[in-house]
């Protein structure tokens, strides 16, 4: 018995395979990714080369896209010890599209944060706990601003004629004991 084989089935899912494996694809993208992953390595330097190549490459890209490239970069610049370029490409990040870019916010707060800039770093922070309410790290980080604020002052209540003022040399006294004894024969109220 003769049997055909249909060799046109796999083809087109065969190429596809490679091309994703081999990391052939649009150039901005694949910068992206390998900027990405140098910056995981640990190579910061070449990370900033390789993203500010792709965020070029991205300019004509969904603005989703461009946010993440510019966040990525702010990352790298971040780790790199550049805060100053960190921020702006954060800030860059959060106005080409605030929602994709939750992570800028994290980001963004983190830097305030370690520049003890608490009340920004607060604020970044909440925002990204409300677009990504189900990552605890954010939670962790804005722990970690409120911990470290100072403690609000309350406001000093006026002294009146009823208060009274409470001292080492002058304690509290339970009250049994500034009440005089109940008199025999009645009943305490």
């Amino acid at each position: 018995m003769l049997t055909i084989k249909k060799r046109g089935r796999l083809a087109p899912a065969l190429v596809a395979a490679c091309l994703v494996l081999t990391g052939c694809g649009p150039p901005g993208f694949r910068a992206l990714h390998k900027g990405d992953r140098l910056i995981e390595s640990g190579k910061y330097d070449q990370a900033i080369e390789t993203l500010k190549t792709a965020t070029n490459l991205l300019l004509k890209e969904a603005l989703p896209v461009q946010a993440t490239a510019r966040n990525l970069l702010g990352l790298a610049y971040h780790r790199a010890g550049d805060q100053a370029r960190a921020r702006e490409c954060y800030v860059q990040a959060l106005a080409l599209d605030r929602n994709a870019a939750a992570e800028a916010n994290y980001n963004l707060g983190c830097l305030d944060l370690e520049q003890t800039n608490l009340s920004a770093a607060k604020d970044a922070l909440t925002t990204y706990t409300s677009l990504r309410a189900r990552d605890w790290n954010g939670y962790m980080k804005l722990g970690m601003v409120n911990t470290a604020s100072p403690p609000r002052k309350l406001p000093r209540r006026p002294k009146t004629a009823n208060s009274i003022s409470i001292t080492p040399e002058r304690p509290l006294k339970p009250p049994s004991a500034s009440r005089p004894p109940p008199k025999p024969g009645t009943t305490s109220p």
